[in-house]
């Protein structure tokens, strides 16, 4: 028997034997899934509408920034953070990144400098020993092997996971980032 027919034959048999694995759903879109989708923006409770950095942390509060503000939604409202000059807010309102560390710390990258969000207090601790990066625009923030990993405009520092040093530092020059 050939092998074109063969496998013919062997795909209608398993169409006969598993009938249930060929059918389409009923309720399907033609177009595909369904999905549902809310918008969120200055009107619904956002502090501004450019987004910069999105996570989630794990009590399922959802962390946005944007170039005026962080926001923590819940699924319903927004509660709002800003720079109020003081040790207990943000360095800055301008946030460039956002991360979740794998002790489940929500680390903040702004325009001027790293902190840190404490949830007992509801506040940010700023990360005073990392005097280095302390009015530098941190881009981005991951973590490796239980080192924290932030981005400047022209280096990358190598942080120890309490924050409290930089293990290493590598100057980079990417030309600058366009303004």
């Amino acid at each position: 028997m050939p092998n074109s027919l063969l496998k013919i034959l062997l795909i209608s048999l398993m169409a006969i034997m598993f009938p249930g694995h060929s059918s389409a759903d009923e309720n399907a879109s033609p177009n595909g899934p369904q999905l549902n989708v809310d918008h969120y923006n200055v009107s619904e409770g956002l502090s501004q509408s450019t987004v910069t950095s999105l996570v989630e942390d794990q009590y399922g509060y959802v962390w946005i920034g944007t170039l005026n503000g962080l926001n923590r939604f819940d699924g319903k409202t927004f509660k709002h953070y800003f720079s109020e000059n003081n040790n207990t807010s943000l360095p800055s309102s301008f946030i460039r990144s956002l991360y979740i560390d794998q002790n489940g710390r929500l680390l903040v990258g702004t325009d001027k400098g790293l902190t840190v969000y404490n949830q007992e207090l509801d506040q940010f601790l700023p990360s005073s020993e990392l005097q280095q990066i302390s009015n530098q625009a941190i881009w981005s923030i991951s973590e490796y092997n239980g080192t924290i990993i932030l981005g400047t405009e022209n280096n990358i520092y190598l942080v120890s996971s309490d924050l409290l040093k930089i293990t290493n530092k590598f100057e980079l020059n990417f030309g600058g980032i366009k303004k």
